[in-house]
């Protein structure tokens, strides 16, 4: 269901941002530096709808796995990294679209941002959902144990 209710970008958008942005995302997932250490902590990545001479990028994250990093992480260059790849192919490519990025945490986005002026990219890599599918099946297990009175 999931991937026939996604947002459908332009294809230009897709094919020029947001493809380059998933792919540098996934690979950067793990690693030891500021772009690896952001998106493990992504909850979400939304996009501005149109192609048009500026995107926006919101980069959504989990305040308490960011804190838990026990690292002073400088926002502006894991942006960067995972923006730069995006900005030089535009460059390359002679397409003149800005590109911009800011990190965000839930509390800190507007609902207008979230659902109006952004729409969320489908990225099944982030482990926030893994973990969060994780939790959720090991409480379903829990649950039906105790309702089965097994443990």
């Amino acid at each position: 269901m999931r991937r026939v209710g996604r947002y459908a970008f332009p294809d230009d958008l897709e094919r020029h941002v947001l493809g380059p942005l998933r792919e540098k995302v996934t690979k950067a997932i793990g690693k030891n530096s500021p772009a690896g250490l952001l998106s493990s902590c992504l909850i979400g990545v939304w996009s501005s709808t149109d192609w048009a001479p500026s995107a926006s990028i919101i980069f959504i994250v989990d305040e308490n796995s960011l804190t838990s990093l026990g690292v002073k992480l400088d926002l502006g260059k894991a942006v960067g990294e995972l923006l730069n790849p995006v900005r030089k192919a535009l460059g390359r490519q002679g397409l003149s679209v800005q590109v911009t990025g800011t990190v965000r945490t839930l509390e800190a986005v507007s609902a207008f941002d979230l659902f109006i002026g952004h729409r969320q990219l489908d990225l099944d890599a982030l482990p926030v959902g893994e973990f969060a599918a994780k939790d959720s099946i090991a409480a379903l297990a829990a649950g039906s144990a105790a309702s089965t009175g097994r443990s």
